[in-house]
This record gives C-alpha cells, structure tokens and sequence, in this order.
C-alpha cells in the first residue's frame, strides 16, 4: 500500500511538470511562469520536487 501511494504521488507530480508548460489555461497567475519553471530546472534539475528518501537525503541531513 505504502508503494502505491508513493506512486501515486509521483505520477502527479510528473502531471505538474508537465502543466506548467500548458500555456492555454495557466496554472497560475504568474505571467512569466514558463521563464521561472525554465529557471528553476536550470538551477536545480529536471526533477525539482524530488520523492523519496535517497533523492532527499542530502537536503534531510542538512535539515539535520
């Protein structure tokens, strides 16, 4: 159960990723969303929102 939850999770995250790039209906009402997403993947990676704990382990440890 826990798996399928994570999952599932990860699933509608992948979705997010993917709507911020939908420009007829904006997700939000930042005008320049697309150049900040653009930005974001820039400084910190494709997968911006990590899950799971090895994918966050270094931010953990520092929380630490």
């Amino acid at each position: 159960m826990a798996y399928n939850l994570y999952q599932a999770f990860v699933e509608a995250k992948n979705k997010v990723y993917q709507d911020l790039y939908q420009t007829t209906a904006a997700k939000a009402t930042l005008p320049w969303l697309i150049a900040e997403v653009e930005r974001t993947r820039e400084l910190m990676g494709d997968d911006f929102w990590p899950c799971g704990l090895e994918k966050n382990r270094k931010t953990l440890e520092a929380a630490i």
